[in-house]
């Protein structure tokens, strides 16, 4: 507002870009309502401590890596959604490889293997899916040594 006083094109460029960017991110707000709203509603905290809470073992590393590839891929969605979920019993350690799998994501493989070929696609897909896994067992085993030393986070 303080650059308005000395030009006003340059002031009004900036809200009207301010407004636009605004409008973009609507929908994905109304998206991060809806989806909050259909976890708090619909999954309950036995059915995620079931598929996805301790006793989930590999069933649930690999029902996360595939959920992680269809999740769109805003932050505005998939922080608040996974709050929810860990406060409904979702292991730290499949939030973990939630988060660090983001990357592959089944709508972009075509576009990837258009640009660089399907074989540097398949192997850098494998390795972040590896290191995805690799990252949730290291934070599940941290998670256990700070649970033994009686610290929370």
């Amino acid at each position: 507002m303080g650059v308005g006083i000395f030009d006003n094109s340059t002031m009004a460029t900036a809200l009207t870009n301010s407004w636009k960017m605004l409008v973009r991110l609507m929908p994905i707000m109304g998206i991060v309502v809806i989806l909050n709203t259909l976890v708090s509603n619909f999954l309950h905290s036995d059915l995620i401590e079931r598929h996805l809470g301790e006793s989930s073992g590999w069933q649930g590393f690999l029902l996360v890596l595939g959920v992680s590839m269809v999740v769109p891929g805003s932050p505005f969605i998939v922080y608040p959604l996974l709050h929810e979920l860990t406060q409904k019993g979702l292991k730290k350690s499949l939030a973990a490889v939630f988060l660090y799998n983001r990357t592959v994501k089944i709508t972009f493989l075509p576009a990837m293997i258009l640009y660089f070929g399907i074989r540097y696609t398949a192997v850098l897909s494998f390795f972040i899916l590896g290191a995805a896994i690799l990252n949730g067992i290291i934070v599940e085993n941290l998670s256990k040594t700070h649970s033994d030393t009686g610290l929370n986070h």
